[in-house]
């Protein structure tokens, strides 16, 4: 496996995370958008687009997870909830709070919050009315 971030690309406008696997074929592109208030209190959107080579994208059911692991390690524990009627998954990380789900098998997305001044309800009306980002190619 081999990362490369923006840290190794300074010169790359565009949040940027991508991880290629050469045992399966795939390359996961991750879209990031922070929202911050006056009081710095943020909310981070991500997106992580996977584009498939010679692996099967129909092998992906459920929660993507690979995907989701680019941006955030699921607990072994999580609490499994839908995004409308995709298959999502929600947990706490000391004082952050994850919402993670599958959109298709290229799109996952992933919201972090702060629990204690972001309602739960809000943050998943939020997710409902996201739409897949353009993936670069």
């Amino acid at each position: 496996t081999t990362q490369i971030t923006n840290r190794d690309y300074p010169h790359v406008a565009a949040p940027l995370y991508a991880v290629f696997r050469s045992d399966i074929d795939i390359r996961q592109q991750d879209r990031m958008i922070v929202y911050q208030d006056a009081e710095g209190n943020t909310i981070v959107f991500t997106q992580c687009h996977t584009k498939y080579y010679n692996a099967d994208p129909a092998a992906v059911t459920g929660l993507h997870t690979e995907a989701i692991e680019s941006v955030v390690s699921l607990p072994e524990e999580y609490e499994n909830c839908t995004v409308g009627e995709k298959v999502g998954a929600w947990f706490k990380k000391g004082d952050r709070a994850f919402l993670c789900w599958t959109i298709s098998a290229e799109v996952s997305c992933v919201i972090e919050y702060s629990p204690e001044l972001v309602a739960k309800t809000d943050i998943f009306k939020m997710a409902e009315s996201v739409a897949p980002i353009k993936a670069e190619e």
